[in-house]
């Protein structure tokens, strides 16, 4: 195989399957190698984020994916609560990224990949090669070159089986915690918070309906630390924690897993057992995300216990910011280096992620009774108040300096342009920097070497309120500049914000901003391109 590629993703999970599909939408040339050559049938990640959502609908496939979903109510909580029913706390779910409609659901991973893997397959500028490992990676200042092998059925190379070769102009490595792509450029993991917490991970499929208490939450010890929560519709999963003295390879048996449900009053009359497996979680990151032309997302480059059910949403967080970026540097808009603040704005967020998780970790995995009694006693007295709650912030070197609000998820509400109603990403478009004002056009404002830019960035501009072009339908974008005190909020295609001004006069000033994070040189001379707006 003695082909080039712009972009080689290893590893045909959800995140890499995202970034191979957010890389096609601008037609680039994308080869997904995976190791396994079928679709791993079994559940494993089950919680799906509105903000994870918002990214898939880039990808187009929100309707195939939709009945594969059990969107969560608004208001949902995580609880916490006692042997005995008790609710100690509720940790309110992440505000959804919608203005109205579900925080963000729970799915059955095989369904998802399926959808995204239909979705690759009809993309002419993707090819998917299954029943492959990745064994060697060159670099140079082009590009790298991949050596790659059949696997064998341990996801090793077939011995005695030949070598393929291509050429990528980058690597991502999404291939998850045993990373081939991370050994073989040298990336060590770091961070390690020293937890690690042996759990059995059980996913059923109830036949009888029932109303489940917690719905979803963890049951606290002593005597064990159980985890209840949807996987989908018509799935549950419980997790039941490792006590001292209990092994991973005894404890992962039909027997056991059934005594260990009949505790939680389930039994074979009630519910179809779909799979059980014993996990250690642990709470890491990679000491670089970033090796020349060589890049890590996902799992490959943070491992989180799941108590927050952040694991893959993160990962897609990750291929979300770093798409657009991979974009722009193959186009040649921007230069290979502005690939540094992937980490800087990915890691920081992740980081607070585990730190947190750590957090409700250390909480949860308690089972010596009288620790149990005085942490219970001191959540009491705290008002019901459990650990502090997350920024949710990505972070904010490569953002607009001194800006409160750079780095926040941005707004999505309902829209009108013309007779099309929807909300702002299917009408005002989605994967692209966007200038948005309630004042007046911002690309007015724009000085002829700053919007030149903002054109080569394939930037939109909208003009937002009653009598704008866009029509804010139900006044969500007006609280959000009155909640910030600002006329001008400038989104990434990642739909985060930028930064933001205070009026028209200050945008000019703000793009000029990003173009200098982005390394993007302005020319003298004005544009003469067509003009950028909302799409109608």
């Amino acid at each position: 195989m003695a082909e080039s590629w712009d972009v080689l993703v290893v590893g045909a999970g959800p995140v890499g399957l995202t970034l191979s599909l957010l890389l096609a939408r601008n037609r680039h040339r994308v080869l997904v190698v995976e190791r396994w050559p079928a679709l791993y049938p079994l559940p494993r990640a089950v919680g799906l984020s509105n903000e994870a959502r918002r990214v898939l609908n880039m990808t187009g496939v929100t309707e195939p994916l939709e009945p594969h979903v059990l969107w969560d109510p608004e208001g949902s909580s995580l609880d916490y609560v006692t042997p005995e029913g008790e609710i100690l706390f509720s940790e309110t779910l992440p505000a959804p990224a919608r203005a109205e409609g579900p925080h963000g659901g729970t799915f059955n991973q095989p369904d998802l990949e399926a959808v995204l893997e239909a979705q690759v397959e009809a993309e002419p500028t993707i090819r998917l090669l299954r029943g492959h490992v990745v064994t060697d990676l060159q670099q140079n200042d082009d590009g790298v070159r991949v050596c790659f092998a059949p696997s064998d059925e341990n996801g090793g190379p077939r011995a005695g089986a030949g070598e393929l070769t291509c050429t990528a102009g980058f690597v991502v490595g999404c291939d998850g915690a045993t990373s081939t792509v991370r050994s073989l450029v040298g990336i060590p993991m770091d961070g390690d918070l020293q937890f690690s917490s042996d759990w059995l991970v059980v996913d059923l499929k109830p036949t009888v309906k029932r109303e489940w208490f917690p719905h979803f939450g963890q049951v606290l010890g002593p005597p064990r630390p159980v985890t209840s929560v949807p996987a989908g519709p018509g799935r549950r999963r419980f997790e039941f924690m490792l006590l001292p003295g209990e092994r991973k390879e005894e404890m992962a048996t039909d027997e056991t897993v059934w005594r260990l449900l009949a505790e939680r009053e389930v039994t074979p009359a009630d519910a179809e057992l779909v799979r059980y497996a014993a996990y250690s979680f642990r709470a890491c990151w990679a000491q670089r995300w970033r090796q020349g032309r060589v890049l890590v997302a996902g799992d490959a480059a943070h491992l989180m216990p799941p108590f927050l059910g952040q694991g893959m949403n993160s990962g897609i967080r990750d291929v979300a910011t770093l798409a657009w970026r991979l974009d722009l540097v193959l186009k040649g808009i921007v230069p290979p280096d502005t690939l540094d603040d992937y980490a800087g704005e990915r890691r920081p967020h992740v980081e607070q992620l585990i730190s947190t998780a750590v957090m409700i970790g250390n909480i949860l995995c308690m089972v010596d009774p009288e620790a149990c009694a005085e942490r219970d006693r001191a959540i009491r007295e705290n008002t019901g108040e459990g650990p502090p709650a997350m920024d949710w912030r990505m972070g904010t070197d490569s953002l607009a300096a001194g800006d409160p609000h750079a780095g926040r998820l941005g707004r999505q509400g309902l829209v009108r342009v013309g007779d099309r109603e929807g909300f702002f990403d299917d009408v005002c478009g989605m994967g692209a920097h966007v200038l948005l004002s309630r004042d007046g056009d911002p690309l007015e404002s724009l000085s002829p070497p700053v919007r030149e830019a903002w054109e080569r960035l394939g930037g939109v501009a909208v003009h937002i309120g009653p009598d704008a072009p866009v029509t804010d339908v139900e006044g969500g974008y007006a609280a959000w500049f009155d909640e910030w005190d600002r006329d001008v909020i400038l989104l990434r295609p990642d739909f985060h914000v930028f930064g933001t001004a205070d009026s028209l006069d200050g945008a000019d000033a703000l793009v000029r901003e990003l173009t200098e994070r982005l390394r993007l040189e302005l020319h003298d001379t004005a544009s003469t391109g067509a003009r950028p707006t909302a799409r109608d």
